[in-house]
């Protein structure tokens, strides 16, 4: 069972977190964003849950997403601009402006994404990296020294992101920026 659940993990992380965490708020079970554990009064689902079937979900999707991750790959030269990783599957077009904050125009411009690796990305998404002015990274005060934030967060705290190409306008504009250390940085998503 743990190579099953590790080989469903690696394939699609995103829907195995969400799917358990789903599991543990059926249990009653809940986990805030810094992660302390929520028991809620009651430890067992009202109904008993069948698990392992599917069921068809409506769902939003962002019209015109691949166009802003095709421009940012190719500003960005199809590599992460923190770690350089070049491995496409890999490689997120991330919102500095949260999708949910910005106008549908702010959407979609270049100047409002970063090209981010996984990793990366989920981290910036929960507002424990920024960049400063000059396009420096920033790591959060809230991301304690462990050997892991020590060898895959901390490792990049002060240096500077890969800017795309000479032409500012596709450089992350700095609006965008502050608005994220104004709005996300440091706050729990």
């Amino acid at each position: 069972m743990d190579r099953q659940v590790i080989s469903e993990y690696l394939a699609d992380p995103d829907a195995t977190m969400s799917e358990a965490m789903w599991e543990l708020e059926q249990i009653g079970i809940r986990i805030s964003c810094d992660g302390e554990i929520e028991a809620s009064d009651s430890s067992r689902p009202s109904q008993p849950q069948q698990l392992g079937l599917e069921r068809v979900e409506q769902v939003r999707t962002r019209v015109n997403q691949d166009y802003f991750r095709s421009v940012l790959l190719a500003n960005y030269g199809s590599a992460c601009c923190l770690t350089g990783i070049d491995i496409p599957a890999l490689l997120t077009a991330s919102h500095i402006k949260p999708w949910a904050a910005a106008t549908p125009s702010e959407r979609l411009m270049s100047s409002n994404g970063l090209l981010l690796n996984a990793l990366h990305d989920r981290a910036f998404d929960r507002g424990l990296i920024t960049l400063d002015d000059r396009y420096r990274v920033v790591v959060s005060s809230h991301v304690s020294h462990t050997p892991t934030s020590d060898q895959w967060l901390y490792p990049f705290d002060g240096r500077k992101i890969a800017l795309p190409g000479s032409d500012e306008s596709t450089w992350p504009s700095l609006d965008f920026i502050h608005y994220y250390n104004d709005c996300v940085f440091e706050r729990c998503a």
